[in-house]
């Protein structure tokens, strides 16, 4: 069989997902005036109105063309899944942005992105293979993320809470992705990210 390529627009997708990764934590930072939860809440009720359309869209195209697995939407299960993601993605958010304002923003992207290592050390732990590659793509990871902390001076406050707040993020971000890779299987992408992002934007309001 031949190598599935992906559709044009999941790069336009990842284009802008790594952009907006990429300047929110600068962007979360400069508007201190707003309580720390409350701009988690808007970044997502922000995408979650940006989701809309295209999960009404999927879910139409879903529930035309493959109704059998649309009705296994409504297993319990899989709502189950999707609860649960949501509130890891409510964690994420809401204890990344509150470390903003407890640590300097080095320090809380420097934890916050540290969930290839928990993946790594989850594998681990629970008995899973890990490979060469993944082990030393997550550790070269890190290491560049550190690699940053020395150019930076003045940057704010340091403190043990504030660190500890971005990496409670980063695990709970990998029990977002857990949940993502296992339900993406056999759902589409936006059926998926609309409820999850909304559920953690109502948690987080």
């Amino acid at each position: 069989m031949g190598e599935i390529k992906p559709p044009p627009f999941a790069w336009i997708i990842l284009v802008c997902s790594v952009c907006a990764v990429s300047s929110a934590g600068a962007v979360f930072q400069l508007i201190d005036q707003v309580p720390p939860i409350l701009r988690a809440s808007w970044r997502l009720q922000a995408t979650s109105l940006l989701l809309l359309p295209p999960f009404l869209f999927q879910i139409w195209q879903f529930k035309k063309t493959k109704p059998e697995s649309y009705e296994k939407l409504k297993d319990k299960s899989i709502i189950s899944y999707v609860i649960f993601s949501g509130c890891c993605l409510w964690i994420h958010f809401g204890s990344w942005v509150w470390s903003l304002d407890h640590t300097s923003l080095t320090h809380s992207l420097l934890f916050v992105t540290a969930h290839p290592l928990v993946i790594v050390a989850g594998l681990y732990l629970f008995g899973k293979g890990i490979t060469a590659k993944q082990t030393s793509g997550a550790l070269i990871g890190f290491i560049g993320a550190c690699i940053t902390l020395l150019g930076v001076t003045n940057e704010g406050d340091v403190t043990l809470i504030g660190d500890f707040a971005a990496f409670i993020g980063a695990v709970a971000f990998v029990g977002y992705l857990s949940v993502g890779r296992l339900l993406r299987e056999n759902m589409p992408l936006f059926i998926y990210a609309f409820p999850v992002t909304l559920l953690a934007s109502i948690l987080l309001s």
